[in-house]
């Protein structure tokens, strides 16, 4: 099968939107929101026909095998550790904290990778029912209570008073948190900030995830979303992740009829991404055969 690189695929339509955008911003010509998002909506399709038909390049190959490993090295260390580690309560709960925090990584990493696989062929389906959105933040926040502790990063929720329910997937909604403060927490110095906080408005509730890191460039918030767009940077080795991650963010919160969107003052001066989710629903059914 002919080999597709995704940053060929990509690369026509990031330098048109990129050309859209300067045009619009120098006042040359107006770009409707209704006829950019529906712009974006044909664009998505055609990268995921692309990643669906074309076998993986050896850039995004090489990344997730490194991925993948990266989490066994620590997990070897705690097993020969706990040779010397005796019955020391506070020793073995360390080791167990490694092993928690390594685990949960690379079932991150091994889910992001099947529900990629299950969107670009039409096999993933949403289960809704009414959930409380506050508790699925304060259950994300609590998953990263290891890995923020370890790396000396401070992760305050903030969350209103009252019911905060909507209608969507408990499971996928998790995931689209877990993979947001993961972003953050990644691109987060040690010593860093990460906020997370939830508002309730009359028909939509909206959740923000900001940061404190190395910010983003107007280049890199168009492409943020893109599937492997970071496996495509190479230098995203040294940050870690698939590239996945934030697209399968997108395409749930699409899913349940909500928007999320990327925004950052500069390099340096951290993140922010904002997911607006309607309160009932309003969003077709993924479609979907038995994954």
């Amino acid at each position: 099968m002919l080999v597709v690189p995704v940053n060929a695929v990509l690369g026509v339509e990031r330098s048109e939107a990129r050309a859209a955008r300067n045009a619009a911003r120098a006042g040359e010509v107006e770009f409707p929101v209704r006829a950019r998002a529906t712009a974006a909506r044909h664009k998505r399709r055609f990268v995921r026909h692309r990643l669906a038909t074309a076998t993986p390049n050896d850039d995004v190959l090489a990344v997730v095998a490194h991925e993948l490993r990266n989490p066994l090295t620590p997990i070897r260390m705690v097993a020969t550790l706990l040779e010397d580690a005796g019955t020391d309560p506070a020793m073995l709960q360390h080791l167990r904290d490694i092993i928690e925090r390594q685990v949960a990584h690379m079932t991150r990493l091994v889910d992001d990778l099947l529900d990629a696989s299950r969107i670009a062929n039409g096999k993933l389906r949403l289960e809704r029912r009414a959930v409380d959105l506050a508790d699925i933040l304060a259950a994300t926040a609590d998953g990263f209570h290891c890995s923020t502790q370890a790396r000396r990063l401070r992760l305050e929720l903030r969350l209103p008073r009252g019911a905060a329910s909507i209608d969507g997937d408990p499971v996928r909604l998790a995931q689209v948190f877990g993979n947001l403060v993961d972003n953050a927490c990644k691109f987060t110095p040690e010593g860093g900030e990460v906020v997370v906080s939830l508002a309730m408005r009359a028909n939509e509730a909206v959740v923000t995830v900001s940061d404190s890191g190395i910010g983003m460039t107007a280049d890199e918030i168009d492409e943020v979303f893109e599937p492997y767009a970071q496996a495509q940077r190479s230098a995203g080795l040294s940050r870690g992740g698939l590239g996945i991650g934030l697209s399968l963010v997108r395409d749930f919160v699409e899913a349940h009829g909500g928007t999320v969107r990327a925004s950052s003052p500069g390099r340096g001066l951290g993140s922010r991404f904002v997911v607006t989710l309607p309160v009932a629903s309003n969003a077709a059914p993924m479609h979907a055969e038995a994954a």
